[in-house]
């Protein structure tokens, strides 16, 4: 069993562009999250878009915070050109992402947040536990759901 230390405040659930944007303001605001994304790579919803589709606006309209989209050959970025820039995207900013895994359960239990996933996204699972307010969680890869307890989180961000 391997076991990782991390300080986490925030978890994102879902790995596309509304969560790359919330992470990097929390990255910048040194507050400490994971992103836990049922994808087998970045992209979200542009992964099952026709391959066909385009923005329709151009590109430096398009940007997610802090970094701006790439000029593309043509003025609206194609499909595949979004697909690339949210991947390079979450490398420029090295996201802690954990992908593929399904969030199966959220509950709200003892002031904590309990959040369960990866009942059925094959042998390397994780087990997320804090061990007293304000002490690091520690990360278990086990063959079990994720069970992630958060001391503080954020329900919605402007």
């Amino acid at each position: 069993m391997t076991q990782l230390q991390a300080n986490i405040d925030v978890v994102i659930i879902g790995g596309g562009q509304a969560a790359l944007s919330t992470a990097y303001f929390l990255k910048r605001k040194n507050i400490s999250f994971i992103i836990l994304d049922n994808q087998l790579q970045s992209g979200g919803a542009w992964l099952k878009a026709w391959e066909s589709l385009r923005l329709f606006s151009p590109n430096t309209w398009s940007s997610l915070s802090g970094w701006i989209m790439p000029t593309t050959e043509q003025t609206y970025p194609t499909r595949d050109e979004v697909i690339q820039y949210l991947s390079a995207y979450e490398q420029r900013y090295q996201f802690q992402i954990i992908r593929p895994i399904e969030v199966d359960q959220i509950v709200q239990q003892d002031g904590y947040l309990d959040v369960y996933a990866g009942k059925n996204t094959g042998e390397q699972k994780l087990l997320l536990v804090p061990q007293e307010h304000g002490a690091s969680l520690t990360f278990q890869l086990m063959k079990t759901r994720i069970s992630l307890k958060v001391l503080n989180y954020i329900q919605h961000i402007m």
